[in-house]
């Protein structure tokens, strides 16, 4: 059976076949909302293809994805979908919708990238549930909040996706073990979070894959200055997977790992990875390329170069927030970690902060290149920021096959 389809341009763009809803330049996102709920009628629920043709759409509301499944909304080059203050396109709901495919839209906002104020549940594309799903060819910026949103999500694909200029996160994917259709596993591909008020990517979601995705820019010329490229949030996040992504010029950390207690079921692997010239924020006084808090974080074939407020190439720390992070059995494996002669910059550091910290230990760090570091490998220490001064205690970390030059 022909998915039905039905066709939204504006009154002044002329194309064969003719436009089923014809939008003045007015509203126009009350016309895209209705053809998006009588093709829910009109299929029974079974869903369609909803074309919205080139050119800007006024929305000054918010447009509903209904309950329907196998829905296609695509736009083309020069779609753009202008929203008001706090409006956004959002699927919301706890019951699994399956089949969703968003491509070729621009969404844009109307907010700066001041952080100061904040809109709880407010991201420009918000799906809440979805299974199955797809989205490509997407540009995001100006929300209130985040970019993109992605809450409680299923199995599906993120391909080629830029989010810029928002408030909050470029990207977030979140779920919190609430709703019973959890996680499965997202794949991004090719995304992009630049110049976001907060972090580019910021994931509290297990089993999350991102291959060649960039972020950077993060907090850059905000009040908010302490914000990472890539963050995995919220503890233990077991199964994420980071391969060729790139983390730039972030006011924290390139890529951290948020503390949590234990260890995760499985590992957190960063494959083939670079971090460069990131920190530089004013409230915090340690950045680093990875800042990994996470026990069992393995890092293969990566890059970390260090830049002119960079405090540690790769971060290894314990801080016993909450109580049972240690930090351990991490690898270090075939990594290359260049200080580029910046004062003070440590090329690999066991870290921890306070001597109520169990001591990060039982790591492999092995067959990594370090160049130009102020201090080479620190092992089994505790970093004090207010003096800088380090102190060893002993672990059991084993060092091998390393090659040190500068």
């Amino acid at each position: 059976m022909k998915r039905i389809e039905y066709i939204v341009s504006r009154e002044n763009y002329v194309r064969s076949p003719r436009a089923d809803f014809t939008c003045p330049g007015v509203n126009d996102g009350a016309l895209i909302q209705q053809a998006l709920d009588e093709l829910k009628v009109n299929s029974g629920g079974s869903g369609g293809i909803l074309t919205i043709l080139p050119g800007v759409y006024d929305c000054p509301n918010d447009i509903v994805i209904p309950e329907m499944n196998d829905l296609t909304i695509r736009g083309e080059e020069g779609t753009i979908l202008s929203f008001s203050d706090k409006k956004r396109m959002k699927r919301t709901g706890t019951t699994s919708l399956g089949g969703l495919v968003i491509e070729g839209l621009t969404l844009k906002g109307t907010a700066d990238r001041n952080f100061s104020t904040v809109v709880p549940q407010n991201e420009l594309l918000r799906l809440e549930t979805v299974d199955g799903f797809r989205l490509s060819n997407l540009n995001i910026s100006g929300s209130w909040m985040s970019g993109l949103g992605l809450v409680w999500p299923g199995q599906g694909e993120v391909i080629s996706c830029h989010t810029n200029s928002n408030k909050q996160n470029g990207i977030v994917i979140w779920t919190d073990g609430t709703n019973p259709h959890n996680a499965i596993g997202v794949t991004f591909l090719g995304c992009v979070a630049d110049y976001n008020g907060f972090d580019g990517i910021n994931i509290t979601c297990p089993n999350t894959v991102m291959v060649g995705c960039r972020a950077t820019r993060s907090g850059k010329d905000t009040t908010n200055d302490a914000v990472n490229g890539f963050h995995i949030a919220g503890g233990e996040q077991p199964g994420i997977i980071f391969d060729g992504c790139v983390a730039e010029d972030n006011t924290l950390n390139g890529f951290e790992t948020d503390r949590g207690a234990g260890s995760p079921s499985k590992p957190i692997i960063f494959k083939g990875c670079r971090a460069s010239r990131n920190g530089g924020g004013l409230t915090y006084s340690d950045y680093a390329g990875f800042m990994l808090n996470v026990s069992r974080s393995i890092l293969i074939g990566c890059v970390a170069e260090g830049g002119p407020d960079q405090d540690f190439g790769i971060c290894l720390r314990a801080q016993n927030i909450p109580t049972g992070n240690d930090c351990k059995y991490c690898q270090v494996v075939g990594c290359i970690v260049e200080g580029h002669n910046q004062a003070g910059q440590y090329g690999i550091v066991e870290y921890w902060a306070s001597t109520a910290v169990s001591v990060p230990n039982d790591h492999i760090i092995s067959n990594v290149t370090l160049l130009d570091n102020t201090t080479q490998i620190v092992a089994g220490s505790q970093y004090l920021d207010a003096t800088r001064v380090v102190k060893t205690k002993v672990g059991n970390t084993t060092i091998v096959g390393n090659k040190i030059e500068g």
